[in-house]
């Protein structure tokens, strides 16, 4: 039984609602309202059909899928390109292709790049009687003069360190390095070396300048053991002096002229130098001499530098060095330079 008033369950005895107090005498019985619930035979139908629904839907797109595949066009990643990398070039294997197209390049500027070091008579060195690009002289800037004209283009000669021509070649701030390379391993492995040229047959091609005064103190290798052997980084000269002076104590220099100073003033005991440019520091300071030991050395000439991958550049410039050769401008220049160097007086600021 159950309160009219609050809905209350009470015993059939009870006279009053506990819980509001209602008297429930004649108080006719009052029943909840039956609770609301989906009938299972509606629940038993939905679920079977959500299920088939997703079926039908799975199935459906699998099917377009398939069907559909070849007919998608494939949409490209974008390309991203750096603010220093040329339209189109995004990658190390893009620009792999690009990368003998040097010559190419310099054609289409109308100018084409030289390092060298101008310290190096009679092979490079500076005239100081004349500006800009013509005072740079010597066999290599003559060499550079007629590549340019061969191939039609304007000339820049940038000066700097020899061991800063080397880097620079890798680096591709400039298209060629004319400074009296030598042919070396490490350097072939670094960049491109040109076929060789101002080949000469010298047994006196590289050794060391002293004081005059102490030539007599300098004619074997073994006078060398302990001594400050000033030597350009890089340099052939350095490779010598560490293959066949290994007790020799080395001191590095950027410039050739540097070394002669410092063996002027006393701070170095020698000055390794090849015997041409040896003889133009002989020519301006006449307290230097030639020691009397000389390298175990046959030099098979000089040769350029180019960046590595340059082969289209580098046959060119085989090609041009060939023709010179050919015209014996080499024997020309070379004569040329080491009279200029004694006339002027040469030496390098």
């Amino acid at each position: 039984m159950f309160c009219n008033k609050c809905g209350t369950r009470f015993d059939e005895n009870s006279a009053f609602c506990k819980k509001c107090g209602n008297g429930l005498k004649d108080n006719a019985a009052v029943f909840p309202t039956t609770k609301k619930y989906v009938s299972s035979n509606r629940r038993k139908t939905f679920i079977p059909l959500a299920v088939i629904l997703v079926a039908v839907t799975c199935v459906g797109v699998l099917l377009l899928l398939k069907n559909d595949s070849n007919d998608i066009p494939v949409v490209p990643s974008p390309i991203t390109t750096s603010p220093h990398t040329p339209a189109g070039l995004n990658s190390n294997a893009q620009q792999s292709e690009l990368s003998g197209q040097r010559l190419e390049q310099i054609l289409s500027a109308g100018k084409i790049v030289v390092g060298t070091s101008p310290d190096f008579a009679p092979m490079e060195f500076i005239d100081v009687n004349k500006t800009g690009m013509d005072q740079y002289v010597g066999l290599d800037m003559e060499l550079a003069r007629y590549i340019a004209n061969e191939l039609g283009v304007e000339l820049e000669i940038k000066s700097m360190d020899f061991s800063t021509v080397l880097t620079s070649i890798p680096a591709g701030t400039i298209d060629l390095a004319l400074t009296g390379l030598a042919w070396k391993e490490d350097r072939a492995e670094a960049m491109e070396l040109s076929d060789f040229y101002n080949i000469q047959d010298d047994p006196q091609g590289q050794g060391l300048l002293v004081l005059k005064s102490e030539l007599s103190d300098y004619q074997t290798a073994a006078d060398f053991s302990g001594k400050i052997v000033a030597v350009q980084e890089a340099s052939l000269q350095k490779y010598l002096l560490e293959d066949q002076l290994p007790d020799a104590e080395p001191r590095m220099i950027a410039k050739t002229t540097d070394g002669v100073l410092m063996l002027l003033s006393g701070r170095v005991d020698a000055v390794g130098v090849s015997a041409p440019n040896g003889r133009s520091f002989i020519a301006n300071y006449p307290d230097v001499a030639m020691s009397g030991f000389f390298y175990d050395y046959s030099s098979e000439g000089n040769v350029a530098g180019i960046m590595k991958g340059e082969t289209a550049l580098l046959e060119k410039i085989n090609e041009i060095i060939q023709k010179a050769a050919s015209e014996g401008l080499f024997e020309k220049w070379y004569l040329e330079a080491e009279l200029l160097a004694e006339e002027i007086g040469w030496q390098n600021e």
